[in-house]
């Protein structure tokens, strides 16, 4: 008898909590956004125009072949609007990008334009950089590549 109660009980206990309904699991929290990676304005080695890596010059040496070799790309490659030609128009634009962390230039944008499209022109110069695959030299902090904002001023003087 015994045996038999207990095995009405264990049934009635199985058949009761095998019937309850459990609400299913709450779904996975969201994916955490991207998180962009952090642009820097001054790094221990800022980026550099390529073209200067291969001539054993010191870091200083290095930074000054660079920057010449950037003056001369420019002055090869921009071409003055005729507007500012024609309105003797002289000033300063200046195109600010981030240099990334493979050396591409993005973010390409003019803060400051003179007018009569000198600041396009200055920006056109400067994607042409990455048309050309002119691959910059990125940035360093600590030991690792970054992501740096990049001012470069671009000045436009006509001759008279």
């Amino acid at each position: 008898m015994k045996y038999i109660l207990s095995t009405i009980f264990l049934l009635a206990t199985f058949t009761c909590f095998g019937q309850v309904d459990t609400p299913p699991p709450p779904p996975p929290p969201p994916a955490p956004p991207q998180v962009s990676p952090e642009v820097f304005k001054v790094v221990e080695e800022m980026p550099r125009f390529p073209g200067c890596e291969n001539l054993g010059l010191e870091n200083r040496e290095l930074l000054e072949c660079s920057k010449a070799a950037l003056l001369s790309y420019i002055a090869d490659n921009l071409v003055y609007p005729k507007a500012v030609k024609a309105n003797n128009i002289t000033g300063m634009a200046v195109v600010q990008f981030t240099v990334e962390t493979d050396g591409t230039l993005e973010n390409i944008r003019v803060v400051r334009d003179p007018g009569s499209g000198a600041g396009e022109a200055a920006a056109a110069v400067v994607h042409k950089m990455n048309s050309d695959k002119k691959v910059w030299v990125p940035g360093k902090q600590r030991g690792r590549l970054v992501v740096v904002q990049y001012t470069l001023p671009v000045r436009f003087e006509v001759d008279k």
